[in-house]
């Protein structure tokens, strides 16, 4: 990834089997899986910027006119 590069990200894990009761409380928490599936992209952002050391890991983006911060070891990353 560069600065410049159109992107698609979503997060790396997804949670997965919650169960709640009839009033809502969870009674089995939620479980982190790695993603298998091919939902939950965001819409195209615009890599603007990469923080310095020793947040180099850091990329700064541009999402529909606001900034965001992600990083390639929480999200997965699609060039697009």
């Amino acid at each position: 990834m560069k600065i410049g590069d159109l992107i698609r990200f979503r997060m790396a894990w997804k949670h997965d089997n919650h169960v709640y009761n009839k009033d809502g409380v969870a009674i089995k928490w939620d479980v982190m899986q790695p993603r298998v599936d091919n939902e939950d992209w965001s819409k195209p952002v615009l890599v603007i910027g990469r923080e310095a050391p020793p947040n180099e890991e850091l990329w700064i983006i541009l999402l529909e006119g606001k900034l965001g911060v992600i990083n390639a070891e929480n999200y997965e990353i699609q060039q697009i």
